[in-house]
């Protein structure tokens, strides 16, 4: 048995050497902003409004656009923040943000859909957000409908979600066409009613080195020692 305490003993020492690995974990978001500046409209809670037009002019597209309204009313009931989807009058003066087509999917497409910042201002912030939404006869009104509500969160600035009931998440079977309290943390953090735009805590994806603290150095010393202090004791158990 003596050899089970000696390998336990290397363990041990292991474990400590390892504690004194110079990292800390950085802290992402979820959905999450890879680049540690947050992406956002530059608006406020006095001007909070986002325009939307749906440039498309299929059959149906009366009937997605309604489902549209539906979407953007949801990001903008958020409680926890002051921004506002709103579909652009033909009366306003001002250039809608955010444009949405609908695309009948003839293809073996396995997106329903996709959104990119084509235009940005010198500083980052967006200007113009470009949603398109592939429709079928084989997808539901439902899938449609979440499908816009997905792509509009990114128009807000959000990624993707590991959270399989946020709307933000990679698929759309687990979640409803509403936000989870993943989405609403998020929205929050871009857009909050009070204070500034922040990144949120999230999984640790990063290392950067750190200061190792006496204690540290202490334990590791211990922990070293302690298989060559106990090595004869063992060997005579033998």
């Amino acid at each position: 048995m003596a050899w089970i305490n000696i390998t336990f003993l290397k363990i041990f020492c292991i474990a400590g050497f390892i504690s004194l690995l110079p990292h800390t974990l950085h802290a992402y978001p979820t959905p999450v902003d890879f680049d540690h500046k947050p992406l956002r409209w530059d608006i406020n809670i006095q001007s909070p409004d986002v325009l939307f037009v749906v440039t498309s002019s299929g059959p149906d597209d009366q009937l997605y656009t309604a489902l549209a309204q539906e979407a953007a009313g949801i990001w903008s009931d958020s409680i926890d923040s002051y921004v506002r989807i709103l579909l652009a009058e033909p009366h306003q003066q001002r250039t809608a943000q955010i444009s949405v087509e609908f695309i009948e999917n003839s293809s073996s497409l396995a997106a329903t859909g996709f959104a990119e910042f084509d235009m940005t201002s010198d500083s980052g912030s967006p200007i113009h957000c470009s949603v398109t939404v592939f429709t079928s006869p084989a997808y539901s009104l439902l899938g449609i409908a979440k499908t816009i509500l997905h792509e509009f969160g990114h128009c807000l600035g959000l990624g993707h979600s590991l959270i399989p009931e946020s709307i933000m998440s990679y698929h759309n079977d687990k979640n409803e066409f509403d936000l989870d309290i993943d989405d609403h943390a998020a929205l929050a953090r871009l857009y909050p009613i009070s204070g500034s735009p922040q990144l949120a805590p999230g999984c640790g994806v990063g290392l950067q080195k750190k200061t190792t603290s006496k204690y540290q150095v202490y334990l590791f010393l211990a922990l070293l020692l302690t298989p060559i202090i106990a090595l004869p004791f063992l060997s005579q158990q033998r």
